[in-house]
């Protein structure tokens, strides 16, 4: 039986060896797709990422320009608070790429990357946002930096221990510690702006959710910051709705300028997909009568998003 399963193996083995060494891979965007900026190579296996576009494929131009115009124009004494709302698979993480994008060339900006759901406590997300910040503004390594950070957690720690007022307290905790002055000082030295984006708000841990909002609520005293968050709403409600009675609380307490996603186009995505399809036929990828995808095609990212598929809808 060992024998037996063994060969089975080799077999198996030198089967996709095979395969293997006929097929070159080659990962592409949709765009590049729909572009037709792909090689008619026959002999090369295409990964299509469906994902975060370099390009604007959905037309999200109104909702890009807007927040980019917002972010240009804004120096706020107290931290401003930028909300994209939207479903999921509506585009918001490729609008924020294409926003970043444009922003590269503001010299004055500095642009934090930072997601909650990584952190599973109060302490070590309180203590990654902060990092995040320091590290891109170049006072991470200082070793007074890391001592006022240390202060910082801990008072929140015997704060959230004690149980009294929240937002009061951390309010008071946040503006009267070395850390946030050590940052603004910085910005004021520097004359930068922190730009800190927000992504997967809605699908952290309801606690650690609650706590970010709170914290980020009781930093507003940040100069020359804006927020921007990324979230849908209804998930948001649903899980503050565990600790609030008031629906809509995040938007009407924190977010400064709401923005809500369109719905995309269907006759877009119709064009995208018919468009798609003829130029991987035009480039040998697909035959045009079987439309057999599994060969020569695969997807590389997010496998629950809606792909191409053999009914060739119209």
């Amino acid at each position: 039986l060992i024998i037996i399963l063994l060969v089975v193996e080799i077999i198996r083995l030198s089967i996709y060896l095979t395969r293997k060494s006929k097929l070159n891979f080659n990962t592409v965007w949709l765009s590049d797709v729909y572009n037709n900026n792909i090689n008619d190579n026959v002999n090369s296996k295409i990964f299509i990422k469906e994902g975060e576009s370099p390009v604007d494929l959905l037309n999200k131009s109104f909702e890009i320009n807007l927040i980019k115009q917002t972010i240009q124009d804004c120096y706020p004494e107290t931290a401003f608070f930028i909300g994209l709302d939207g479903k999921w698979n509506k585009g918001k993480s490729t609008t924020i790429n294409l926003v970043k994008k444009s922003l590269k060339e503001e010299k004055d900006i500095v642009i934090v990357d930072f997601d909650p759901c990584k952190y599973n406590d109060d302490e070590s997300m309180l203590t990654g946002f902060y990092n995040a910040i320091a590290d891109k503004l170049g006072i991470g390594y200082s070793i007074k930096y890391k001592q006022a950070l240390r202060i910082l957690i801990d008072n929140v720690s015997v704060g959230l221990e004690k149980k009294f007022d929240f937002v009061k307290a951390l309010y008071e905790i946040f503006s009267n510690l070395d850390v946030n002055k050590m940052i603004c000082d910085e910005l004021e030295t520097s004359n930068k702006r922190l730009l800190i984006i927000v992504d997967n708000l809605d699908r952290a841990d309801a606690g650690i959710m609650n706590f970010f909002i709170r914290s980020t609520y009781a930093v507003t005293k940040f100069k020359h910051t804006i927020f921007l968050l990324i979230y849908d709403s209804d998930l948001l409600n649903a899980q503050l709705s565990k600790f609030y009675n008031t629906r809509n609380l995040f938007m009407n307490k924190i977010i400064n300028l709401p923005i809500k996603m369109a719905e995309i186009d269907k006759s877009r995505i119709r064009k995208i997909f018919n468009t798609s399809l003829k130029n991987l036929i035009d480039k040998g990828y697909i035959n045009e009568f079987s439309y057999d995808l599994n060969e020569k095609i695969d997807f590389y990212e997010d496998r629950k998003s809606t792909r191409l598929n053999s009914s060739h809808d119209q």
